[in-house]
């Protein structure tokens, strides 16, 4: 990294909307879901969409029983290996750097 760069830098986590695009999108080119965590994949925090106050992050995965997509929110305290995040860097271009 250049010496005047951060580490994660302009990394930024998903929100609800993010997720549901991508979620939507991946499963009209591919036909498969992602965020299964009963088969191939985790529950995926929506880091973008957390806020101190609310006690909880928001997350969405794929439920194989129910066969639905689901957001939900739950306290950061209960994970496992189930849980993970997703994150994209936001070009300097897309915040006007």
């Amino acid at each position: 990294l250049p010496k005047n760069q951060k580490p994660y830098q302009n990394e930024v986590g998903q929100t609800p909307e993010d997720w549901i695009t991508m979620f939507l999108q991946h499963l009209e080119e591919t036909g498969q879901v992602i965020d299964d965590f009963q088969g191939n994949g985790s529950i995926n925090y929506l880091l973008a969409a957390f806020h101190p106050s609310a006690g909880f992050v928001p997350r969405g995965s794929w439920y194989r029983g129910d066969r639905q997509a689901c957001l939900y929110g739950r306290n950061p305290r209960s994970r496992d290996g189930n849980y993970g995040a997703r994150s994209a860097v936001v070009r300097k271009e897309a915040i006007g750097i």
